[in-house]
């Protein structure tokens, strides 16, 4: 009996220290490898790597936004940072890190019904876990009061077993055989070649706004201000949007409204989300916002 349970002791303790192990591993390369998602992105740059605009926000500034057509348009050199499913909370832990490591002086966020969102989204949370240990992240995370976030960031491997699919072994091969994302090679942006089903074409897209700040913009807007970075916020457009986001006029500077500038459905994928001719209109319509 006693030497059963030894064993099971031996094998506890090798499965800690494995998993200690695997723990630091991913997590450096993270930190050294390839960068496998905008988080990776933004935390491997410094201030050697300024832009004159950063762009955030969900897939709809990842999709919409075409930094390369920006710059042939305006001159002006920037980067997509939209993430899917991002999430007020999500923009701010990005526009600390570029304040922190002084990217850029000017930082464009598209905000829509997301704006009724306080927390973080399930499928955007993955890309923050490994860094956990930075201070300012972890900040962030406790003051969310959800006891899995501790959970993630003090089990040793937690985290990457959990969201393997998202950062675990595939992801860490791929960082570690230097395999970039390709929307990091088109400076962030990811096009749809796609066009919207015509049997989708006359749905309407059906949302509501609440009339009341959103605690996360209301940090991103004083971080902005106590660090002189020029914030500014658009709506992208939407296909049959039920309403416009003229709420959004009341707690937002710089904001400017195209939810109705595109109503061919041509240029859509889907509802909310622009094809590669809808992204090249819209950006000689959203140009001008660039130059400020």
């Amino acid at each position: 009996m006693k030497k059963v349970s030894l064993n099971i002791l031996y094998l506890v303790l090798s499965l800690v220290i494995v998993a200690y192990i695997l723990e630091n591993l991913f997590t450096y390369a993270h930190y050294n490898f390839t960068p496998r998602s905008p988080v990776d992105w933004v935390m491997k740059l410094d201030s050697s790597a300024t832009y004159d605009y950063v762009i955030l926000g969900s897939s709809r500034s990842l999709n919409n936004l075409d930094p390369i057509q920006i710059e042939q348009l305006t001159g002006k050199r920037g980067i997509n940072l939209g993430v899917n499913s991002g999430q007020p909370f999500d923009t701010k832990l990005f526009v600390q890190q570029l304040i922190k490591k002084r990217i850029t002086k000017s930082i464009y966020i598209q905000v829509d019904d997301g704006w009724n969102n306080w927390n973080l989204s399930y499928k955007s949370i993955p890309g923050w876990l490994p860094f956990l240990e930075e201070d300012s992240i972890w900040k962030e995370f406790e003051e969310l009061e959800n006891k899995e976030y501790y959970y993630l960031k003090n089990i040793p491997f937690y985290k990457y077993a959990k969201f393997d699919s998202e950062i675990g072994v595939r992801d860490f091969l791929k960082g570690l055989t230097g395999q970039q994302l390709s929307s990091i090679k088109n400076f962030g942006h990811v096009a749809y070649h796609k066009v919207l089903k015509k049997e989708n074409r006359t749905l309407e897209y059906n949302f509501s706004l609440l009339d009341k700040a959103n605690p996360h913009i209301t940090e991103i807007i004083e971080l902005c201000k106590n660090n002189n970075i020029d914030v500014f916020f658009f709506t992208a457009p939407i296909l049959n949007a039920s309403q416009d986001h003229s709420v959004l006029q009341n707690y937002l500077p710089n904001y400017f409204d195209f939810t109705y500038l595109i109503k061919d459905p041509e240029l859509f994928a889907d509802l909310r989300h622009l094809n590669a001719d809808g992204v090249a209109y819209f950006g000689e319509h959203i140009c001008h916002i660039f130059e400020n």
